[in-house]
């Protein structure tokens, strides 16, 4: 098997059990009552998105887990750009819309779980899969940087849009085009900035749903 048929064939079956395991999320989250059971059924369908990239970039690709854009050079640098792209997201998500009279908070969750969740789980698995695997398989395929940041970021608005299609609440439009802005806003610096890593996307992603989380209790 050639190189560009295995990541066309391993960027699909990565993308079929990401959405099978989105829909078993929000399905099983809907129906659970026992809050111990939810919160565990939550942080394991994280874990299992996280272990996805994992896997296909390990096993099937045989590549070393630097190659999902994680590495211990210029860690300085890398927590600098996570600052800088959670402010980045702060202001054009949170602070424009307020300033706009718009209301993007949505319902208020436990911070005692919330904040943690989106921080460790959420932020590092989204951005593995996204901003590492899907988005490195395709500068690999495409050879261009601005196709592969418009398709991953594309798919990241889409991947958004199950949840609401399986709860019954109809096609986000909106979330899907604002989801894939961000998508896009991490994936920028991602391609062209040598320590913009995936760490750095996790971080700013995991601190930008965490500070929404935050703002729904005080405001």
């Amino acid at each position: 098997m050639s190189d560009r048929r295995r990541s066309i064939v391993g960027m699909t079956i990565a993308a079929i059990i990401v959405i099978g395991l989105t829909v078993l999320y929000h399905a099983a989250i809907a129906s659970i009552q026992s809050i111990p059971v939810r919160i565990t059924s939550m942080a394991a369908i994280q874990f299992a998105l996280f272990a996805v990239p994992y896997i296909m970039n390990g096993i099937y690709e045989r590549q070393t887990f630097a190659a999902l854009g994680y590495s211990n050079e210029a860690m300085g640098l890398q927590f600098t750009w996570a600052a800088g792209l959670f402010a980045i997201l702060a202001a054009l998500f949170v602070g424009l819309p307020a300033l706009l009279g718009y209301d993007v908070l949505g319902e208020r969750d436990a911070l005692w779980f919330a904040v943690p969740y989106q921080m460790l789980l959420v932020g590092f698995s989204e951005e593995t899969l996204f901003r590492g695997y899907f988005l490195l398989q395709l500068l690999k395929l495409t050879r261009s940087n601005a196709a592969a940041i418009i398709i991953s970021s594309l798919m990241f608005g889409a991947w958004h849009a199950v949840g609401p299609l399986v709860s019954g609440a109809g096609l986000p439009i909106m979330q899907i085009i604002v989801t894939a802005i961000i998508g896009a806003i991490l994936a920028v610096p991602r391609v062209y900035a040598r320590h913009c890593t995936t760490l750095s996307a996790a971080l700013a992603h995991g601190a930008y749903n965490s500070l929404i989380r935050i703002l729904s209790w005080c405001l």
